[in-house]
């Protein structure tokens, strides 16, 4: 028994699922290339629209996080008090300044974000993802970090884009779902967070 036989049990990693969404389209040689095409660009926000919380949410969190602080501090956590403060801190300075546009670029290479370049060969497929009400490109990497690319884009771009990569990988209509995905999604859907109008 292998560790990716664990994996892909626990809808961790998906190899044997990759393997058969190879692209039938041909063999990607980067040796005969040939000069590279930009065949679509854009520019776009790599963040999400920011949530509004209710009030009455933010006082709880508030109330809730200073109890666990208190209590982390009656048992002489201060480590564990800063590591908290830190990315309570981090979180909040990235939301109140929010990154500026990428530059995408998708050629007869590959995929580029801001000059790095990801190549056909190593893309397994592409498929579109949705999260606070926007939609978003996802493509699939074989190997390394990031094993997903998340890339923005302008709306009435999105046929465009599927007619362009379609060409080079495959395209699934809808967002294949892993074990943590399927258990995040389910907390999310019993809070509703959101201010309702």
């Amino acid at each position: 028994m292998k560790i990716t036989d664990v994996t892909d049990f626990l809808s961790l990693t998906d190899t044997k699922k990759r393997q058969e969404l190879e692209p039938e389209k041909g063999k990607f040689d980067r040796d005969e290339l040939g000069p590279r095409k930009v065949l679509l660009s854009w520019e776009s926000s790599p963040k999400t629209s920011p949530t509004v919380l209710d009030p009455r949410y933010k006082k709880t969190i508030v109330i809730i996080g200073g109890v666990i602080m208190f209590l982390l501090f009656l048992m002489k956590e201060f480590l564990l008090i800063l590591v908290v403060a830190s990315v309570f801190f981090i979180s909040h300075v990235m939301a109140k300044n929010p990154l500026g546009d990428l530059k995408y670029e998708i050629s007869t290479h590959g995929v580029a974000i801001n000059g790095k370049l990801y190549y056909w060969d190593e893309m397994v497929r592409f498929f579109f993802s949705g999260h606070f009400g926007e939609e978003y490109l996802a493509i699939d990497l074989k190997e390394g970090m990031p094993s997903r690319l998340v890339i923005g884009f302008k709306k009435g771009e999105k046929e465009k884009i599927v007619a362009v990569m379609n060409k080079y990988l495959p395209y699934l209509e809808q967002e294949p779902l892993t074990f943590v995905d399927k258990a995040y999604k389910s907390v999310i859907d019993k809070f509703d967070l959101e201010k309702k109008k």
